[in-house]
């Protein structure tokens, strides 16, 4: 819950703090999480595909770029990221965990902090988009990318769920079935999905008057819908009640899979089967806290 609440503050900072941060700047942080996770060597190209800075030298006191030495706000940004990331690498619990634990742990870490980094970017861009419409419509975003593909590569990996499942493995051991792993990770998704779905259903009018990207300036939500009745509904209520159609499934699917899980647990025995089973009940109730709280007000302005 701790962490959770924790990379709420890291959305929020990275939403504000960095937003008018250069394409290159973020490229640059991207590749510092990649290293200080242990996830790339100085000399590794960058995960996003990105073609390596030249001369790029990182180091835990200074970012250099082409010989170039980042400002002190950049070194400010570098600081707080590794404080983060250290709150889970440098934990008693991670540093007598398996390493294959670890080496997951700093995956996920990674993918988290990275797609943070992608949706501001595209938010930008949505920004930049953006022409003035009246207050009934929704901004379109024109990308080629579509609504699953941007759903799975960077709308679902801000969530830090993968992080906490990543993180009790480091502290429990890895579950004791191959059907446990899959369903483990299947659960992991699924509350990421549920999540992003409700946080965007609720922060519509929040995101469009700070310029963050939401899934529903995406096209698809936009086209005809059999599956809406829109008579006597305006078409920003036909926009969200297909966010809302969607983002109720993916609770309905999570909630499937977590009961398969712990069912899943409790057969394959074990001495520590009840104590797992319950954690990974509570990270699913924790989840479902926060689509709750979202609903009634957004969650993000109230963290300080």
């Amino acid at each position: 819950m701790i962490w959770t609440l924790g990379l709420f503050r890291m959305d929020e900072y990275i939403e504000t703090e960095l937003k008018y941060m250069s394409a290159s700047n973020i490229k640059d942080l991207k590749r510092f999480i990649a290293v200080t996770c242990g996830v790339a060597n100085e000399d590794a190209q960058p995960l996003d595909g990105v073609e390596i800075i030249t001369s790029a030298i990182y180091s835990n006191k200074k970012l250099k770029s082409d010989g170039i030495v980042h400002s002190t706000r950049m070194a400010n940004v570098q600081a707080i990221l590794r404080s983060y990331i250290n709150s889970f690498l440098l934990h008693r619990s991670a540093a007598t965990a398996a390493p294959s634990a670890i080496t997951s742990l700093r995956h996920a870490i990674t993918e988290c902090l990275n797609a943070q980094l992608s949706q501001l970017i595209l938010s930008c861009d949505l920004t930049s988009q953006s022409t003035p419409r009246s207050p009934a419509t929704i901004a379109i975003y024109r990308t080629q990318q579509s609504f699953t593909s941007y759903l799975r590569e960077i709308g679902v990996p801000t969530f830090s769920v993968k992080i906490a499942f990543a993180f009790i493995a480091c502290t429990s051991g890895q579950l004791p079935t191959l059907k446990a792993r899959y369903l483990e990770e299947e659960y992991a998704e699924r509350i990421a999905r549920m999540s992003r779905l409700f946080n965007d259903l609720t922060g519509v009018d929040r995101d469009e008057e700070e310029g963050n990207l939401n899934c529903v300036n995406f096209a698809e939500f936009h086209e005809a819908d059999d599956n809406v009745d829109a008579v006597g509904m305006s078409h920003r209520d036909v926009v969200k009640e297909r966010l809302r159609q969607l983002a109720s499934f993916e609770r309905e699917e999570m909630r499937a899979v977590g009961r398969k899980l712990v069912e899943e647990i409790l057969r394959a025995g074990g001495t520590d089967c009840k104590r797992r089973a319950n954690m990974i009940k509570l990270i699913g109730e924790v989840a479902e806290l926060y689509v709750e709280i979202y609903t009634v007000t957004d969650l993000s302005n109230r963290i300080n």
